[in-house]
């Protein structure tokens, strides 16, 4: 708990992304919630808030109405002056008690010590129709081939890449249909480093292809080149 709570550092936001207002826009055009319902988030581990806050003004500046944002992770929840949103942080899945139209899970995963179980239960907030996202380090091939390459504990204790994600729902029963199952957005931007930027998107481009063109249930990739992985998945109405 003491490594993780200093996870970010000198960091301004508590994002493990440059520029999440990119990564926003990434996400919030997937979020449906129903007429005149508010829209609620739960945003589990993946950092202060920022990119819950940034999905939510994406959403209200579009649709209206107002915000609920709940915060499960060690790190302070960040300031919203915008008064649709109201954010509140809690420090365990066990105090959350509302479904959530939205449930993000950035960046977290690959640090739980049961990420089966933590996404049984996060899946398990999700309201009908409701969408969950995460994204997952997944650098088993630079592991692999380049030497002195580090991505394990403390960081890291998992590389959860497509042939987990593709099979762990079923495997679950999670009353979920995947919509997305590819290489994860790239976490920098060409204004902040141009020349990582440039790199992830050539290495990244072959494994989008191949996502494209290949079952979402194929669990092995031939390009994994790619650093991480994302999913959209969606909540079934039952």
């Amino acid at each position: 708990m003491a490594w993780y709570a200093l996870y970010y550092g000198e960091r301004q936001s508590g994002v493990t992304f440059t520029g999440f207002e990119r990564f926003a826009a990434h996400i919030e055009p997937h979020v449906q919630v129903p007429l005149s319902a508010p829209l609620r988030i739960l945003d589990f581990g993946s950092g202060d808030g920022a990119l819950a806050i940034a999905i939510a003004k994406r959403w209200l500046d579009r649709v209206g109405g107002s915000a609920e944002i709940v915060l499960v992770d060690y790190h302070p929840a960040t300031h919203c002056e915008d008064p649709r949103i109201q954010v509140t942080s809690r420090r365990s899945l066990d105090d959350v008690h509302v479904l959530s139209s939205l449930v993000l899970a950035s960046a977290i995963l690959e640090h739980v010590p049961d990420p089966e179980g933590t996404l049984k239960r996060l899946t398990a907030c999700l309201a009908p129709e409701g969408l969950f996202y995460a994204r997952t380090p997944w650098v088993a091939s630079f592991v692999r081939w380049i030497p002195g390459f580090d991505a394990g504990y403390p960081g890291h204790l998992y590389d959860l890449g497509p042939r987990w994600w593709n099979s762990v729902g079923a495997r679950l029963q999670l009353s979920v249909t995947p919509e997305r199952s590819q290489p994860s957005i790239v976490e920098t931007g060409l204004g902040q480093a141009p020349a990582r930027t440039l790199a992830a998107w050539i290495l990244k481009a072959p494994g989008h292809i191949e996502a494209r063109f290949r079952a979402e249930s194929h669990g092995n990739r031939v390009w994994g080149w790619v650093g991480g992985w994302e999913v959209f998945w969606r909540k079934r109405d039952l």
